[in-house]
């Protein structure tokens, strides 16, 4: 009998950390800024052999990354799809922290808002 509640108990432990996780990354999901969007070709005269996105023409099946951080492909077809490459945080929970961007390598830290070297850690 006892052997069979120390399953049961080390079961409902396993389930009970599986159900941590999954509701963590919720949380994660849901508290991020991520995106994205998808273009289907469009008519020109003449014709362009591929995407044209922000004033440029990228060929068919190439990727690139702007200036903005989002990562970009024009597939064969000249459908557009774009993705936002940093999944920032619109929700931190101390008002003596803030997100600080790198935009040259499509990064983020949580800095305290007074001193941007320190990153913040129990946000």
């Amino acid at each position: 009998m006892i052997l069979l509640l120390s399953g049961y108990i080390s079961r409902q432990q396993s389930e009970n950390k599986l159900f941590a996780v999954l509701f963590g990354a919720g949380i994660l999901l849901t508290l991020c800024n991520a995106a994205c969007f998808t273009k289907e070709p469009e008519i020109h005269e003449p014709p362009i052999n591929g995407c044209f996105f922000e004033d440029e023409v990228h060929s068919f099946s190439s990727d690139w990354v702007t200036k903005d951080c989002m990562k970009c492909r024009c597939d064969n077809g000249g459908t557009l799809t774009c993705c936002q490459m940093l999944g920032l945080p619109i929700y931190i929970g101390r008002s003596d922290c803030e997100v600080l961007e790198d935009k040259k390598t499509c990064t983020y830290r949580i800095v305290y808002t007074s001193d941007h070297t320190k990153d913040c850690r129990d946000y």
